[in-house]
């Protein structure tokens, strides 16, 4: 796969995003699977990669969640320190 690395546990790597209960999982994640590109028969390696994570919800406790992970090398990308792609910053 492409460059993407490993959990690193540290707080200022964190990133933000919002978490939703699917009442028909493995129905809409093959949905998403072939909207974000990654699906069987896209061609490897697929921009993004679904992988199951343990993430904090608002109320503190750790959940586990399926999340689209950026597959493709990320050269000069800039980095978003925030951790918050809304705000960018």
């Amino acid at each position: 796969t492409g460059s993407r690395r490993a959990p690193s546990g540290r707080e200022e790597r964190r990133v933000s995003g919002e978490l939703y209960r699917l009442h028909d999982p493995e129905q809409l994640l093959r949905r998403l699977d072939h909207y974000e590109g990654c699906s069987p028969g896209f061609r490897q390696p697929t921009e993004y990669v679904r992988e199951a994570v343990r993430a904090e919800g608002p109320d503190g406790q750790t959940v586990s969640v399926w999340v689209y992970l950026y597959n493709l090398p990320i050269g000069g990308a800039r980095r978003i320190r925030s951790g918050d792609y809304r705000r960018r910053g």
